[in-house]
């Protein structure tokens, strides 16, 4: 009697669960457009994508995707064209295997909203990263806003632990932020524009404030938020301070109890008007223009080693055994 080899829409359940273990997004999306019986299955179960980081770029006809493996040699890279018919969706477009596909009354936008949908469904796991940006020359993170909508209105936030926002505004900033969960992130960066320097308040009104560890901030105005930076582990920022902001800030970040690292760069920062002037006289000179600064806490008996060097100002939580020789303890409290 022969044997009839099964098919793939025969096999028991748990044979296509443990094969699903094995397949990328591509796969299942296309298995998913094969029969009605394996599209149901795919629907019902939905099938982890198990990527790690995903990266989106805009641009002004076309947009970026970058999907990462634990294993990045099975990562995949998908390009999403403007066409005069439509759109034409590229994978691993910069590679020698590269691949195309033409799809006519389709615009490029729908195309990739359609996959992100998709690709958001399908990943059960927590992402350790999720980058989106714009060229410079992009609209004003309209594709952004698009791509995010439909993830807003389905209420299914996209959990990673690590967020990173570029060349946005601060206005851009808070509508994208509420399409990611705000329980699963830790660690947030955004990237905004030098030359407005805009003010970044609205980000601490946010929930997700309130359960990052670790915040970058480059190229915005964020004199009115140096309080709620005391609950961070981490903070770092990218802005333009006056002297008395100094004092404010050394003040907030030496009364932290939250606080492990701290680290300022000051773009208005001068020779000629030295703004950390106001931490002291009691420094110690590092190769003739580091100044070394340490203060201890007389209630926690904690030790901040305070490094100032050209623009950069650096606030390190340390053991009293861990200080650079000679600098002298400035006790407060």
């Amino acid at each position: 009697m022969s044997l009839v080899e099964p098919t793939l829409v025969a096999i028991l359940e748990v044979g296509k669960d443990n094969l699903m273990r094995y397949l990328d997004y591509i796969d299942i999306a296309r298995l998913h457009k094969t029969c009605h019986v394996l599209r149901d299955y795919i629907t019902v179960k939905v099938p982890d994508a198990r990527y790690h980081k995903i990266e989106i770029s805009q641009f002004d006809d076309r947009v970026k995707l970058n999907l990462t493996t634990k294993n990045e040699d099975d990562s995949i890279m998908l390009e999403y064209k403007k066409t005069d018919e439509g759109c034409s969706i590229w994978k691993d477009a910069n590679l020698g295997h590269a691949k195309s596909w033409k799809i006519d009354g389709l615009d490029f936008m729908a195309a990739f909203c359609r996959d992100f949908e998709m690709i958001l469904n399908h990943q059960k796991s927590i992402l350790k990263e999720v980058v989106v940006g714009r060229s410079e020359k992009g609209n004003i993170c309209e594709t952004i806003r698009k791509m995010l909508e439909n993830v807003q209105k389905t209420k299914n936030r996209i959990r990673t632990k690590d967020c990173k926002l570029w060349c946005l505004t601060p206005l851009d900033a808070c509508s994208v932020l509420p399409s990611f969960d705000s329980k699963c992130l830790k660690s947030l960066s955004i990237c905004g524009n030098r030359d407005v320097m805009s003010p970044i308040d609205g980000i601490v009104q946010l929930e997700h404030w309130k359960s990052l560890k670790t915040v970058n901030l480059c190229d915005f105005e964020m004199r009115n938020i140096l309080p709620e930076i005391t609950q961070l582990r981490r903070f770092e920022v990218t802005t333009a301070l006056t002297s008395e902001d100094v004092i404010q800030l050394k003040n907030l970040v030496l009364q932290s109890t939250q606080l492990t690292y701290c680290q300022i760069i000051c773009t208005n920062w001068k020779l000629s008007n030295d703004l950390y002037a106001c931490l002291g006289i009691n420094y110690v000179l590092k190769y003739n223009h580091i100044k070394l600064y340490a203060y201890k806490s007389q209630k926690s008996k904690e030790v901040w080693y305070v490094e100032v060097e050209y623009e950069f100002l650096t606030f390190k939580k340390l053991s009293e055994e861990n200080l650079p020789n000679n600098v002298t303890i400035i006790e407060y409290d």
